[in-house]
C-alpha cells in the first residue's frame, strides 16, 4: 500500500487513504480513452481513495471510477489478480451489502448465513406456532455446575456471534449470556440457544440501512425512525451519535454495559459486555458504562475526522440515568464516589473540553437497553426497528426465488480460475531475490474465495 503513496491512518493501520490529482493518475494508467474526457474537464481536480484491508481482503472505495482503476493497477504490477474477483461489494465478511443509489440508501444483511446455521441445526423448518417475538425470555437460564449435553453448543454460539457481530445487533445480549455457559451448557441452555436461532431465521431478512445525508433529509421523523434513526437524534448535523445504557447487579451481582454508535442512520459499533467489577449502584454502573462508550465513539470520531468524513467537534451521547449525567456535568469531587473517582473524572473532563454533550433520554427510548437485558416482546420490536429494517419486499423475492443463498466466496471455484500463479516482481523486502510473492486474495470488494483456493495455493507452493 504505501509504495503507491497510500498512506495509513493513525487511528486505524489497517485503513489507508491517498489523494491524486486526475492527470497523475490518467498519465499512470496509460492515457486511457474512457476516461479522457473526464480528465480533460479538469485536469488538476484531486481524487480521494480509501482502501481497507482485512487479512487477505481488500475493500475500497474512491471519488471516481479513474482512481479505482488506479488502484488495481497498482495491485497488477506486483500480484496476479482474478479479474472474477473484482467489482462492486456484493458480499463482505458474509454479509449481502445491497445498494439503492437513487434513494441514496445501503442495505447490509446475511440472510445466507443465518439460513445456513438454521440448516445445520435442524431449523429452518419450524413450524408457525414456534414464531418467536423476541431472541431470549426475559427468565434468563441458570448456571450449572458442569456441562450435561453432547450439543455442538460451542459452534452454533461462534456462529451466532459472529453474526451479532456485523448485522445483527439485537440479538447481542442473547448470545452473550448464552457464551458464558458454554463450559456447562445443559439442556436449558440448548433450549434457549435454538430459540435464538430460529428467531434470527424467522427475521433473517432484517438489515442495517445507511443512509446518505441528502435522502436523510427528505424524511419525516417516524419514517427515519423506522429506517434506523432515532427521533431523539437532536443534532442532524451531527453524524455520530452515541447510547449508552447498564443494568445493575444483573447477572451474578454484576452489571452489563452496553452501547450503540451511530452514524447515517445505521448502527456502526455495538457493544454488550458484562463488567468486570460489580457496581455498587446504578450510578456507578452506568459511569462505568458511559466510560467505555465515550472512549470508543471517541476514538471512532477521530478516525471519522483523519479520514474527511466530518468536522464535528463533538459527540452527542444520551444517557438515561440523571445521577450520572448530573456528576459528569457537575464537574465536582464526590464522596460516595471516590472508589471509582478516575472514570468519573474522564466523563468530566471530556464534558469540559467539549467533547461530548449529554442528553437526557426517557428509558423507553433509551436504544441500548436492548443490550443489557432480555426485553418483552414489546420492548424489544421497538428497540430493534431503530436497529434494523426490513429489506424491500423485491429484495425478499430475489432472494426467495434463487437456487442457493450461498455468497460467491463460499461456493465452488473452479481450478482455472482460482489457481494462483507466481507472475509478478520479486518483493524488495524478501531474503532472496528470486522468490516471488503471491495474493491469495487482493481484489476491489470481495471476502476470502473459501477452501478451495486455499489447498490450490498450498498445492501449487509445494510443487514449485
Amino acid at each position: 500500500m504505501e509504495e503507491g503513496g497510500l498512506e495509513g491512518c493513525i487511528f486505524d493501520p489497517c485503513v489507508f487513504k491517498t489523494v491524486k490529482t486526475r492527470e497523475w493518475l490518467f498519465e499512470k494508467l496509460g492515457r486511457p480513452a474512457e476516461h479522457a474526457d473526464y480528465v480533460k474537464s479538469d485536469p488538476k481536480a484531486t481524487e480521494t481513495m480509501l482502501a481497507g484491508c482485512w487479512v487477505d481482503d481488500v475493500t475500497e472505495a474512491g471519488s471516481s471510477c479513474l482512481i479505482l482503476d488506479w488502484f488495481i493497477w497498482h495491485l497488477r504490477q506486483r500480484f496476479t489478480i482474478n479479474e472474477k474477483s473484482t467489482g462492486e461489494c456484493e458480499y463482505m465478511l458474509s454479509a449481502r451489502i445491497v445498494r439503492d443509489r437513487e434513494k441514496g440508501v445501503l442495505y447490509m444483511d446475511q440472510s445466507a448465513a443465518i439460513t445456513r446455521l438454521a440448516q445445520k441445526c435442524g431449523l429452518d423448518k419450524d413450524p408457525p406456532k414456534r414464531r418467536y417475538d423476541t431472541p431470549m425470555h426475559v427468565d434468563l437460564p441458570t448456571k450449572h455446575d458442569e456441562k450435561t449435553t453432547e450439543y455442538d453448543y460451542l459452534s452454533v454460539v461462534g456462529a451466532v456471534l459472529h453474526i451479532c457481530g456485523v448485522s445483527r445487533p439485537d440479538c447481542s445480549f442473547s448470545v452473550g449470556c448464552l457464551a458464558r455457559h458454554s463450559k456447562t451448557a445443559g439442556e436449558e441452555h440448548v433450549e434457549a440457544l435454538e430459540r435464538l436461532v430460529s428467531y434470527l431465521y424467522q427475521t433473517r431478512f432484517k438489515a442495517i440501512v445507511y443512509r446518505t445525508p441528502e435522502s436523510a433529509k427528505n424524511l419525516n421523523v417516524p419514517v427515519v425512525y423506522e429506517s434506523g434513526v432515532h427521533p431523539l437524534d437532536v443534532n442532524k448535523t451531527n453524524p455520530t451519535t452515541v447510547y449508552v445504557d447498564s443494568d445493575f447487579a444483573g447477572a451474578d451481582g454484576r452489571s452489563t454495559a452496553g452501547h450503540v454508535v451511530f452514524l447515517n442512520g445505521g448502527p456502526v459499533v455495538w457493544s454488550s459486555k458484562l463488567m468486570k467489577v460489580a457496581a455498587t449502584s446504578s450510578a456507578e454502573a452506568e459511569v462505568i458504562a458511559a466510560v467505555e462508550s465515550v472512549k470508543t465513539a471517541t476514538h471512532f470520531r477521530c478516525l471519522l475526522v483523519e479520514l474527511g468524513m466530518t468536522d464535528s467537534e463533538f459527540i452527542d451521547v444520551h444517557e438515561d440515568n440523571r445521577a450520572c449525567k448530573m456528576s459528569a456535568e457537575s464537574l465536582k469531587c464526590h464522596k460516595r464516589a471516590r472508589h471509582y473517582q478516575s472514570k468519573l473524572r474522564y466523563l468530566q473532563d471530556c464534558h469540559q473540553n467539549g467533547s461530548i454533550k449529554f442528553h437526557q433520554t426517557p428509558t423507553d427510548d433509551m436504544i441500548a437497553d436492548i443490550f443489557t437485558k432480555a426485553l418483552p416482546g414489546p420492548a424489544h420490536k421497538r428497540h430493534m426497528d431503530t436497529l434494523v429494517s426490513d429489506l424491500p419486499q423485491s429484495i425478499v423475492e430475489m432472494t426467495l426465488s434463487s437456487d442457493s443463498q450461498e455468497p460467491p466466496e463460499d461456493r465452488a471455484v473452479e481450478e482455472k480460475d482460482c489457481k494462483p500463479t507466481f507472475e509478478g516482481s520479486p518483493s524488495p523486502e524478501d531474503s532472496c531475490d528470486d522468490q516471488k510473492r503471491v495474493l491469495k486474495y487482493a481484489c476491489m470488494a470481495r471476502v476470502g474465495l473459501g477452501r478451495e483456493f486455499y489447498d490450490m495455493m498450498v498445492e501449487a507452493m509445494a510443487g514449485d
